[in-house]
């Protein structure tokens, strides 16, 4: 009887979720519930903050005792996806006549606090707004672009 350790999928920062196994080769219709007993290891590398990539499921025998069967066993895939980051502008002020300011931004979404901006994005943003030295005096939306962004473990929204 072949032990598969099933696919998992999970967001970064999310726990790792439950791992499961499915068996196939049971014959005269025999349900695993009823010849199967205990419980297959399943291990992996992958850590709730590990970086986003495809990490191995390896199914061991654990407690399993099937009689009249022999296991034989197929590792799994645990996929760890980014999970979204909101960058947003941060609000800013000018005097009419002065250049405008240096325009920055704001993370919502950081799953943990050893994340931060040195640590998990790298690069600068760009910015496009209407306003200029000379603008009327008005509200203008300030609105970043990915510029040079880019981050292993968040999938970068701009806000």
């Amino acid at each position: 009887m072949t032990v598969t350790a099933k696919n998992k999928t999970k967001i970064y920062g999310e726990v790792i979720p439950q791992l499961e196994v499915t068996y196939n080769g049971l014959v005269k219709n025999e349900k695993a519930a009823d010849v199967v007993f205990g419980n297959p290891g399943l291990t992996t590398a992958a850590g709730q903050f590990s970086d986003v990539d495809e990490y191995d499921i390896v199914a061991d025998s654990g407690s399993l005792t099937a009689a009249n069967y022999a296991f034989a066993f197929k590792k799994g895939k645990l996929t760890i996806l980014p999970k979204d980051l909101d960058v947003v502008a941060a609000d800013q002020s000018k005097v009419y006549g002065d250049s405008l300011p240096i325009f920055t931004v704001i993370y919502n979404g950081f799953v943990k606090n050893g994340d931060s901006t040195l640590s998990d994005v790298q690069g600068e943003p760009v910015f496009e707004t209407d306003a200029d030295q000379y603008s009327d005096v008005a509200d203008y939306y300030i609105e970043p672009k990915r510029g040079g962004l880019q981050s292993r473990n968040y999938a970068l929204q701009f806000r």
